[in-house]
């Protein structure tokens, strides 16, 4: 072997390396991505994010490698200069998905200049949006070859431990976010203010007991829930046309009966 290809062979072996540890970087930043972004589609969210371990060390460790006048570098080091904690603690969710989002940029970039394949596909956002997205990049980690000293990376995704997902997400038109600071409901883009009464007082009921698995009786304490459904079946109505009550709230199954909040609306506090 001539010097020359002995070099191109050194420089061959590096990249991919480098190349490895991305992808290994990758998976963890979206996996825990993945995380974020169900429990918050199950409307499961509060104000505060417990972070894994693992994404949290991998982006302090972006935080000290890139270039520092990067905007992504910067959200990191925004995020670590204020909490300076080698183990994570509780962030504010919309931070640590910021953060997220930079710290897959970063790697993203890593396997772009290495020339290496990309797991999210030519002209596909590098942050998966949906269930779909995110098994497409699952199917492509998964098939990379075992690094010698580490297991595969099969093995990450196979012990990660994501919210469940009904069998089929609805679709992103027709998502609906229950805005409980501003008393607004979107249904398909169609933002329905509720004014105080029954039928936000109903909603605020069943956002908060979904998280507890609590179903909301038809009748309650004098309360007639009924009611405050058809009312909403009304104002969505003329809101959008149509009858997407279904969208909101479905009815829950006897001997129980009552109401429970849809499982693809999701909450916020602003």
């Amino acid at each position: 072997m001539t010097m020359d290809a002995r070099r191109a062979a050194i420089a061959r072996l590096a990249r991919q390396q480098v190349a490895a540890q991305a992808y290994r970087d990758y998976a963890v930043l979206v996996l825990e991505h993945e995380r974020l972004r169900r429990t918050r589609w199950r409307g499961e969210l509060g104000a505060t994010w417990q972070p894994d371990a693992a994404a949290w060390s991998t982006l302090r460790f972006l935080a000290s490698v890139h270039d520092p006048a990067s905007r992504s570098t910067q959200v990191l080091t925004g995020l670590f200069e204020t909490r300076p904690e080698k183990e994570p603690v509780r962030v504010p969710w919309h931070a640590w998905r910021e953060a997220l989002r930079a710290g897959i940029d970063l790697v993203a970039d890593v396997l772009v200049l290495h020339g290496a394949e990309l797991p999210w596909g030519r002209a596909k956002p590098r942050v998966p949006r949906n269930r779909g997205e995110f098994d497409a990049i699952c199917r492509f980690l998964r098939d990379l070859p075992a690094d010698e000293d580490r297991p595969p990376l099969s093995a990450l995704f196979e012990s990660a431990r994501l919210p469940a997902l009904p069998h089929k997400e609805r679709p992103p038109g027709h998502r609906v976010t229950f805005y409980r600071g501003r008393q607004v409901l979107s249904v398909d883009g169609a933002r329905i203010a509720l004014p105080v009464g029954r039928e936000l007082a109903f909603i605020e009921l069943l956002a908060e007991r979904r998280g507890r698995g609590e179903v909301t009786p038809t009748n309650e304490h004098g309360a007639d829930w009924r009611r405050a459904a058809e009312q909403l079946r009304r104002r969505l109505r003329r809101a959008t046309g149509e009858d997407l009550l279904r969208t909101v709230i479905l009815p829950a199954l006897a001997p129980v009966g009552g109401y429970r909040l849809a499982p693809g609306v999701r909450v916020r506090d602003d």
